[in-house]
């Protein structure tokens, strides 16, 4: 009996799967048309071809160890970068938007290094040495303030110093009364 319910589960699947991929196409009344896995007496059967498939190609390169290179950490290439000039979160009045940053750095610049000081994230100068940059016609309102030290052939920044909050308080004639 276990072999016959057997047999029996095996056909049924069998003819599913047969079932499955029979299709048939014909037009219903509105003369739409219409799929179907049931044959009615107006359908044409539609031979289903067995799917494209490939084999997976294996992996080349993927899987193989990348060679480590240690790298050996000399630490910044200077002790101390830092704008001393304006102090952080200050205001200034400057009608004509004219700033003068102030830097120290320690040991002294080295000969293939910039200075590049940043407005809001934008280069706005650089020198060759740690003397004030002089800032002209900033707008009015609150900028944020960087150096950095560039190394001159690659552009690649060295160092960065911190980053100084200032505002700049200009007179507006947009408001001003008759």
């Amino acid at each position: 009996m276990k072999y016959f319910v057997c047999m029996v589960m095996l056909i049924s699947v069998s003819l599913a799967n047969a079932a499955e991929q029979t299709v048939f196409k014909s037009k219903d009344a509105s003369g739409n048309t219409v799929y179907s896995d049931q044959a009615t007496s107006e359908a044409e059967e539609i031979v289903i071809e067995a799917p494209q498939t490939f084999k997976a190609q294996p992996p080349s390169q993927l899987f193989q160890e990348k060679q480590v290179v240690e790298e050996v950490d000399t630490g910044p290439a200077y002790q101390s970068l830092k704008i001393t000039s304006p102090e952080d979160d200050s205001a200034i009045r400057a009608n004509a938007g004219n700033l003068t940053v102030t830097v120290t750095l320690e040991p002294d610049l080295q000969p293939n290094h910039s200075l590049q000081i940043m407005v809001d994230g934008e280069p706005r100068g650089s020198k060759k040495s740690p003397a004030p940059f002089a800032l002209s016609n900033l707008d009015r309102g609150t900028h944020q303030l960087q150096v950095v030290i560039i190394e001159d052939e690659s552009g690649e920044v060295i160092q960065s110093s911190n980053t100084v909050i200032t505002t700049i308080l200009r007179v507006s004639i947009i408001n001003r009364a008759n």
